[in-house]
């Protein structure tokens, strides 16, 4: 159950992110002529949010053990 809910909040986090960065990427002039940057763009924030996430586990996992 916990692993399944991870993984989702893993692909809402890389969407998300994707998201802010495709939109970044098509509203500024200077970056409207590279494709790849919207998908660096994700790719970066979407490992900053893995290790957001994973440190948030953590915290719930110290602060909470008996929710496992």
């Amino acid at each position: 159950m916990g692993g399944i809910m991870h993984f989702i909040g893993l692909l809402i986090l890389w969407f998300f992110f994707g998201m802010i960065g495709g939109f970044i990427a098509s509203t500024s002039e200077t970056l409207r002529g590279s494709e790849g940057f919207w998908f660096v763009f994700c790719f970066l924030f979407g490992i900053f949010g893995i290790i957001i996430e994973f440190i948030v586990m953590l915290i719930i996992k110290v602060g909470y053990p008996d929710n496992k």
